[in-house]
């Protein structure tokens, strides 16, 4: 029985090597779209000649009473109310240096 497990382990290892090649592909493959999809955007306009600097705020920032819904039956958040103070950040965030698609670690190449 052992010889046998054995056997299929080794029978089947090639496909999961094979499908963890193709969904690091698809991941590559993602990451690449949304590169080209930030690309191909329309630049920011610049300022109006006669636009006025603001200047450096040091105030918190509020909302109060935020809804939100992607569809008009369905809300994801209600009455959600958030005060950040300054040099604060509301909740954990990712560092500068983190990838937008991913943890960046590649199955493929180990």
């Amino acid at each position: 029985l052992s010889v046998l497990l054995n056997y299929a382990n080794q029978y089947t290892k090639p496909f999961n090597d094979i499908s963890g090649v193709m969904t690091e592909l698809q991941n590559a493959l993602a990451c690449a779209q949304r590169v080209f999809d930030f690309i191909d955007e329309d630049p920011i306009l610049p300022d109006a000649p006669d636009a006025v600097t603001l200047p450096h705020g040091a105030g918190s920032v509020e909302f109060e009473h935020v809804k939100f819904r992607y569809v008009p039956d369905v809300p994801l958040i209600e009455d959600m109310n958030l005060r950040v103070q300054p040099d604060k950040s509301p909740g954990p965030l990712p560092p500068p240096s983190s990838s937008i698609c991913g943890s960046g670690s590649s199955k493929a190449s180990k």
